[in-house]
């Protein structure tokens, strides 16, 4: 009896019938710390990420904040889904074959590996779920330490401080604990999900997107309320960081022309990095990525031109 090819998965596959998206949790949960089988050491570890996706892209911003550039390598991949493999349909995160297939993205440095799916299946070679971005890599062990986004940031912010340039820079501070907890929950699940849920959506029914965005709408003022109070409490994200480091909001990736008017004139800013905010190919992620077009032109009739 033959055996049955295992064949990865996407977060295509958790779109149900009815275009409700579930996402499965991440699988690789190991940490980085002083006495574990992980310590911090410059140059040991490597992490992969899309300019695509927010939660790969708040690893490299912390990355880049703590001044960790010198200790941890950052490979990025294309900005949309490609067939990963000749032998089945999977589509996944893809490396370019050369360094200047793709702007901003890069061959695989460390493995050769054509795609994320390839990297997960060096780590555990018998891997059938979901190869997703952010990695955190290991180099002298060749497996995934972590693909956790929440759970890498707090590593790079507390476990590389013995090596990072900016280790007095405390972005998960203990007094703040309950409430950065409950502004990454409200974000996580109500704002960055429904925008899956809304870029996956299998019909092009109005009903569909006004039924996926309604979270969205109504947490919208709970969110300014949130970033307003870290704003004036903690942390200035201010015209000169902006100038420093870059700053992008909501309309820019997620146009204005998809939701309520009262939306334009009452913005949520989000706080960029030196690393610059890759908004073209993030909208060309959300444009392509699908597996039969679906929403493609509805989407781009909606969404007026970005100046």
């Amino acid at each position: 009896m033959r055996s049955r090819q295992m064949t990865a998965r996407s977060a295509l596959d958790e779109v149900t019938d009815t275009s409700a998206f579930d996402r499965s949790p991440s699988t690789f949960r190991s940490s980085v710390s002083r006495d574990g089988r992980f310590p911090a050491v410059v140059g040991r570890y490597h992490l992969y990420i899309s300019y695509a996706c927010p939660l790969a892209s708040r690893c490299l911003a912390f990355l880049k904040l703590k001044g960790l550039d010198h200790a941890i390598g950052v490979t990025v991949v294309k900005p949309i889904f490609e067939r990963t493999k000749e032998s089945d349909e999977h589509r996944g995160w893809v490396f370019p074959a050369a360094a200047d297939e793709e702007l901003g993205a890069e061959p695989d440095p460390l493995n050769g590996a054509r795609s994320v799916r390839e990297l997960y299946e060096i780590a555990s070679s018998n891997y059938a779920g979901k190869p997703t971005v952010p990695v955190l890599w290991d180099k002298q062990l060749k497996t995934v330490v972590n693909n956790e986004s929440s759970e890498i940031i707090r590593m790079l912010n507390a476990e590389f401080n013995g090596i990072a340039r900016n280790p007095r820079l405390d972005l998960y501070p203990a007094h703040l604990w309950a409430s950065i907890d409950e502004a990454n929950e409200l974000v996580y699940d109500a704002i960055n999900n429904d925008v899956y849920k809304c870029g996956f959506a299998k019909k092009k029914d109005d009903r569909v997107l006004v039924t996926d965005l309604g979270s969205l709408t109504s947490i919208h003022d709970r969110a300014r309320e949130l970033f307003y109070y870290l704003k004036g409490a903690q942390v200035d994200y201010g015209e000169e960081h902006s100038k420093a480091c870059g700053h992008n909001r909501f309309g820019r990736i997620y146009h204005i022309g998809h939701y309520p008017v009262r939306y334009e004139h009452n913005l949520v800013h989000f706080v960029g990095h030196s690393a610059g905010a890759q908004v073209v190919r993030v909208l060309h992620h959300m444009f392509t990525d699908k597996r039969d077009g679906s929403c493609e032109l509805e989407y781009r009739i909606r969404a007026p031109k970005l100046g």
